[in-house]
């Protein structure tokens, strides 16, 4: 919950600064960033099944020995992360809407947004 609401927050801020960069319509800019996300999320994700697969037939890996591999990989992949991270201000729409807000509104957010939500039932396992 917590997680897809940040990186939902940073997406549509991406988007409008990716849009005003290029000059390109905002629906484009989330169009062209969504592709990308998913062909990078769903390529990285074939490329961890078939890691396991390529280390346990051909290397003779344990399963301990794959979830390390994926321990030492998540590890690295945070490291690398960290180290391109570009540090933007607020704009002057997000520091308004960052006074008009509450503590306790922001710490209850997802929980908000889960019963204002209608469709938010659905992604209750």
């Amino acid at each position: 919950g917590f997680l897809w609401m940040a990186q939902g927050t940073y997406f549509a801020r991406l988007s409008s600064e990716y849009a005003t960069s290029r000059s390109i319509p905002l629906h484009d800019a989330s169009n062209e960033l969504a592709g990308s996300f998913a062909a990078i999320y769903l390529g990285g994700e074939v490329c961890l099944r078939l890691f396991s697969t390529v280390m346990i037939s051909s290397f003779n890996w344990s399963w301990a020995d794959v979830f390390c591999g994926y321990t030492a990989i998540a590890v690295g992949s945070a490291i690398l992360v960290g180290t391109n991270v570009i540090w933007y201000d607020a704009t002057d729409v997000e520091v308004l809407e960052n006074q008009k807000s509450s503590v306790l509104h922001k710490a209850t957010a997802t929980i908000q947004t889960l019963k204002n939500d209608w469709r938010m039932k659905y992604m209750i396992p």
